[in-house]
């Protein structure tokens, strides 16, 4: 165990000092969580006891550091992922906190592409909950070596081993404990390092070690076997020195767990209290001892481009520039763009290429980020996450590249929304501006879609849930001072494409002194089961980049609008047959326009069928209740694909159209007189019956 550095250790953000030039001294992680699960008391700890903060930020206070949005303070929750370095042990670890809620799932997917490992935390009372297992299946989606934090030791009924079991059980892994708690709730005192075969007590946060009492000496010498017998199983030197009848040392176990853990054979399971200072230090140990460097997590596969040929890159600071832009937030009325390098450098006043803008810019301040602030660094290196401020040519997914070796990494998908209001400027003079904060907003966002109603003149803004909407609105109030007027939530629903149409445009005038020219050919074919609009050239694209992105700006544009009822195209690709123009007279307005007129032209003969957002419901409800809960989840149009009871619970898991939730949670506290919980997130889109489009007041145009 290593105990809290002194202040002479740490300088810079958070008191760095002169960072070491090796990859292998890094551990790209995030912490994640299910909400309330105590993840920011946890981040907020990890930078007291590390000495990056020299004072405790506290959630119930809103006094936290990486909660540093207005909202996130006034509402206790996390809703955008906030990034930091925190040094250990003569280690950098690149910290990245993410957000809990169902509606902020994109915040934790596009951190987790980027990281090479992640802290998951459980709740040692309410143990494995729905968002526990979504987040844990986008670390696993992504290969994303896991250790796992059983967090609230000291509360009430809380259950180490209880959850333990739910750990192995839900998460379906092979969970290994590391540790043993000192008494549970009220009677929490510390924990035992089975690792060490030593006992440690936290008097003020610091650590106090001692031998392990009679008490817990027997359960901890079973759980210790245990975690020797399982790293036997996957690695060889283990298994040789019991073979031979020699006792492993504490490092060849955690060295053995070091390879388990990068293998995805074994999730080591720590545990404490957060609120109660209790189990920060042998965390930061465990981050530090078990989860792997970049260079250990290997090269990673880009393509070359144009041919779009495979490519592996080391993570090596000499290589070709290659960096990912995994987010981009408005921060002090700048854009930052949040880069992971995954090979070469990047500094301050570089040119660097963006092959999705086929366009070379010149990179101003980089910071290494402290949630809302920072410090400005020179430069940064392959393994290293960093920030670019003003990078306002940066998209989301964009990859960073030298302007002689073109390359780009796989681009990410998100979730499509699953809500809409509509929303409209308290002042009429506002509405230019409310309109650039939207599509401000919508850059930064990419689960959020933005579109102006051609009936009413107003803005539809459509997102992942009604805190997700809710929260925009607050943003728009407190960052671009604009008071708004919401519309009641609707669905979003989707226009699934069925057949094949093909349409022409042609735009030949004169503009001023200059006659323009343009064609363009455009055949929709339907792709079912996508749940997305992509658009594919089918010829060569224009020499010019800017005329090439106005074509598909447009295309964009119009699919947004359906042609039946008025929603996005879904299961649909846009695929540009023939392009022409007159030498002389090319204009990028012109192709633009062009596309438009074709693609609506081809959108008049395809068939559609509406699509509407369905969610993925878990209910945990006493025994008795269970029935009535059943009855009302059938009346809503659930389909039941799991039930479980578990002690004097039911679990209740079941598919329903998000129109059916509607009041869902009312209806459940009085079924069960308040002693049932639920969550819910999105389960993708099924097509709305026939026979419902007239009930709902959904009218073909």
């Amino acid at each position: 165990m290593t105990p809290k550095p002194a202040e002479s250790e740490s300088a810079g953000v958070g008191g760095q000092g002169p960072a070491p030039a090796a990859i292998e001294s890094i551990r790209n992680l995030g912490i994640i969580a299910h909400i309330d699960a105590g993840k920011t008391t946890l981040s907020e700890r990890l930078l007291y006891f590390s000495g990056v903060e020299r004072r405790m930020g506290e959630v119930h206070q809103g006094s936290t550091v990486l909660d540093w949005m207005p909202e996130e303070r006034r509402r206790g929750i996390s809703i955008t992922a906030a990034a930091t370095l925190v040094p250990w042990r003569g280690q950098r670890l690149f910290l990245i906190d993410t957000p809990g809620h169902v509606d902020f799932t994109v915040e934790v997917e596009r951190c987790l592409r980027v990281l090479d490992g992640a802290v998951l935390v459980i709740s040692a009372l309410s143990g494995v909950e729905a968002q526990s297992e979504a987040v844990f299946a986008q670390a696993r989606r992504f290969q994303v070596p896991t250790i796992i934090f059983v967090n609230q030791c000291d509360r009430e009924g809380a259950s180490f081993l209880a959850a333990m079991a739910e750990i192995e059980r839900r998460l379906d892994v092979r969970a290994v404990a590391v540790q043993y708690p000192l008494g549970e709730g009220r009677d929490f005192e510390g924990l035992v390092d089975l690792i060490e075969a030593r006992a440690y007590r936290f008097p003020g946060g610091e650590l106090s070690a001692e031998a392990i009492p009679a008490s817990v000496r027997d359960e901890s010498m079973v759980l210790r076997s245990d975690l020797i017998e399982m790293l036997s199983d996957v690695d060889e030197r283990i298994l040789e020195q019991l073979v031979e009848g020699r006792e492993p040392t504490p490092e060849s176990i955690r060295a053995a767990l070091r390879g388990a853990v990068a293998r995805g054979q074994l999730y080591p399971v720590l545990l404490g209290s957060a609120l109660q200072n209790a189990g920060i230090q042998p965390l930061l140990d465990g981050i530090v001892d078990y989860l792997p460097n970049p260079r250990e997590r290997g090269a990673i596969q880009a393509l070359a481009l144009p041919s779009g040929e495979p490519l592996l890159l080391p993570p090596d600071p000499a290589g070709p520039l290659c960096a990912f832009v995994f987010k981009v937030q408005r921060i002090g009325g700048r854009e930052l763009a949040f880069l992971r390098l995954y090979s070469g450098s990047l500094s301050r006043g570089q040119t660097v290429h963006i092959p999705r803008l086929d366009r070379s810019v010149v990179v101003g301040e980089l910071l290494r980020v402290h949630a809302d602030g920072g410090e400005p660094i020179e430069s940064a290196r392959a393994g290293e996450i960093a920030a670019w401020r003003g990078a306002e040519a940066c998209l989301t997914g964009d990859t960073l590249c030298a302007p002689g070796t073109p390359l780009a990494l796989e681009r990410p998908e998100f979730s499509e929304p699953v809500l809409s209001i509509t929303i409209e400027p308290l002042r009429s003079q506002d509405r230019a501006a409310l309109g650039q904060a939207l599509e401000l907003l919508a850059r930064e966002d990419p689960t959020l879609r933005l579109r102006e109603d051609p009936e009413t003149g107003l803005w539809l803004l459509s997102g992942m849930g009604e805190l997700h909407l809710e929260v925009v609105q607050r943003r728009l109030e407190d960052e671009f001072r604009l008071g708004v007027r919401i519309g009641e939530p609707q669905v979003a629903y989707r226009e699934a494409v069925l057949n094949t149409g093909r349409g022409t445009g042609l735009v030949e005038r004169q503009i001023g002194e200059q006659a323009v020219y343009g064609q363009v050919e455009i055949e929709v074919l339907p792709e079912p089961g996508t749940g997305r609009c992509e658009i594919e050239w089918g010829v060569a694209p224009p020499a010019s980049a800017a005329a090439k992105q106005g074509v598909e700006t447009a295309l964009e544009r119009v699919a947004q609008m359906g042609p039946r009822f008025g929603f996005p195209l879904v299961d649909a690709r846009l695929r540009v047959l023939a392009i022409d123009s007159r030498v002389g007279r090319e204009s990028e307005q012109a192709y633009a326009q062009a596309a438009v007129i074709a693609l609506r032209e081809a959108l008049q003969g395809i068939s559609i069928e509406l699509h509407e957002p369905w969610m993925a419901l878990e209910v945990y409800a006493p025994e008795a209740f269970a029935g009535g809960v059943l009855g009302e989840l059938f009346a809503r149009g659930a389909r039941v694909t799991d039930q479980l009871q578990e002690g004097g619970l039911r679990r209740i898991r079941v598919r329903l159209p998000l129109a059916g939730l509607g009041g869902f949670s009312t209806a459940l506290r009085s079924l069960t007189q308040g002693r049932a919980v639920h969550s819910a997130q999105p389960a993708g889109f099924a097509p709305v019956p026939s026979g419902e489009l007239h009930q709902r007041g959904l009218l073909w145009r």
